[in-house]
């Protein structure tokens, strides 16, 4: 082989040496800025969920409306709002253990009742969409609706009055074991789940 010969392929070789570790610095270049790129992401998704985890919603009541409190983490107030222009809301729970365990929920506002059925769907978003179509809103913004709707749910039920009806006419089992005669008069699950 002679000399220019060698050179030339000393050349190629060192030409592809640099190609390659140009395309190598790249390709980690690339692989940080990514890297740099997913861990930006990651934090921003943890600074919202800890700005999320540290806003709260409060319920409180008056003798004629409920209002809703909500306070997040970059306020040191409670902006405190009318949870709906439609007034109080009250809960009353029906159940029934015989022949089957049933319980139907009474939402009462603005003098009249509204009946829902415990079923599977029986969150608080379902409840509340329910209720909405039903001319029960709540005025609140769609960011904390979700939020605002939870805490109002679990306050709901925290002052919720329940009671224990017989399932059908004739004779039922309570929920304590003894037996009940229901009347045509009394009322039933029977009779409210044609309410619902």
């Amino acid at each position: 082989m002679n000399n220019d010969n060698y050179k030339t392929i000393q050349n190629e070789h060192s030409l592809i040496d640099h190609r390659l570790q140009a395309d190598l610095y790249l390709y980690n270049n690339k692989k940080h800025m990514d890297l740099d790129f997913e861990r930006e992401r990651m934090k921003l998704r943890e600074e919202k969920s800890l700005r999320t985890a540290m806003s709260f919603v409060e319920i409180s009541e008056s003798d004629t409306d409920i209002f809703y409190g909500f306070r997040n983490s970059d306020l040191d107030e409670l902006k405190v709002s009318r949870i709906s222009p439609q007034g109080k809301l009250r809960l009353k729970i029906y159940e029934s253990f015989y022949p089957t365990n049933k319980r139907i929920y009474a939402f009462s506002f603005n003098g009249g009742t509204t009946f829902f059925e415990q079923d599977g769907n029986c969150s608080a978003k379902n409840v509340f969409q329910s209720l909405a179509n039903k001319g029960y809103r709540l005025a609140c913004r769609k960011r904390i609706w979700l939020e605002v709707v939870e805490a109002f749910w679990s306050h709901l039920l925290e002052k919720a009055v329940s009671e224990e009806i017989p399932g059908t006419f004739g004779w039922n089992r309570m929920h304590d074991g003894k037996w009940q005669y229901a009347n045509e008069d009394d009322l039933t699950m029977e009779v409210l789940k044609d309410e619902v």
